[in-house]
């Protein structure tokens, strides 16, 4: 942020973050309709398989990548990517009520410095009656409730 604000300082940069998001009228409620959904959002990151590939096979393979760039971090992201709970507990998707969602989108763009959210709402075989109520839910409580939010 420090060589932003010397090269630029009359403009806030735009820093996006993009992940699953599903809001529904209760925490339980999204949490059984979504989560077991939300990791199958990232089945295309992972490369085809070869024969006699394990569908485990290829996620080791495509963490091993970051292991190899030198990026712990994201290599234990990558290699637990097909876990609901991990991407629950570690907030790497937003599903819950209006307000847990707020709550995780500020959050996540303080301690990640983001201003900008980019969410997927249409992922994996969610049924288009409840992608629609997300959507609504985001649009009419999500957005309000973090209107004027500015995490820097």
């Amino acid at each position: 942020m420090a060589d932003w604000r010397t090269l630029h300082p009359e403009r806030k940069p735009r820093i996006a973050y993009c992940t699953i998001v599903y809001v529904d009228e209760s925490d339980d409620r999204a949490i059984e309709t979504a989560l077991f959904r939300a990791p199958r959002a990232y089945e295309g990151f992972l490369s085809k398989p070869e024969p006699g590939d394990t569908f485990e096979d290829r996620v080791r393979k495509h963490a091993s990548k970051f292991i190899g760039r030198g990026e712990p971090g994201a290599s234990e992201i990558m290699a637990n990517l097909f876990d609901p709970n991990y991407l629950q507990k570690n907030e790497l998707v937003f599903i819950g009520s209006p307000e847990t969602v707020a709550q995780k989108i500020q959050s996540a763009a303080k301690a990640g410095v983001f201003n900008v959210f980019m969410g997927e709402f249409n992922f994996s075989d969610l049924p288009q009656s409840n992608l629609m109520r997300s959507i609504q839910l985001f649009g009419e409580k999500v957005i309000p409730a973090l209107r004027g939010y500015e995490p820097f």
